[in-house]
């Protein structure tokens, strides 16, 4: 059983959802995307919620409920067409700082006017 909790899902499968049509395909560094190029994969991040914890209350190294300051952030594609490629996924876990920098890139990303 795992001790994360899915809260973010950007997924082209999602059951019958308009507004999140999921995360574009991937087709080369080459190619620019456009608002019809191909959908497909999935972008989730996961938190550890507040009831996990580590070790038993009262013994040393008890680390009680509260936040959690890692989050899973991972990946998952399909195979882009055309292309013998399979498809891949993978997580990785970010710890508070982390998350941190990665929210301040997307703020000034969102933000910018101009992007070198």
């Amino acid at each position: 059983m795992s001790i994360y909790a899915s809260s973010l899902s950007i997924d082209a499968e999602w059951p019958d959802s308009d507004d999140d049509k999921g995360p574009f395909v991937y087709e080369g560094s080459h190619v620019l995307p456009t608002p019809d190029s191909p959908r497909g994969g999935c972008l989730h991040c996961s938190h550890i919620p507040d009831h996990i914890t580590r070790g038993t209350p009262g013994e040393e190294g008890y680390e009680g409920e509260g936040l959690k300051d890692y989050m899973r952030v991972g990946v998952s594609e399909l195979q882009r067409p055309n292309i013998n490629q399979y498809p891949g996924s993978g997580d990785v876990v970010l710890d508070r700082e982390q998350v941190t920098k990665l929210r301040d890139y997307l703020t000034w990303w969102l933000e910018a006017e101009h992007r070198w």
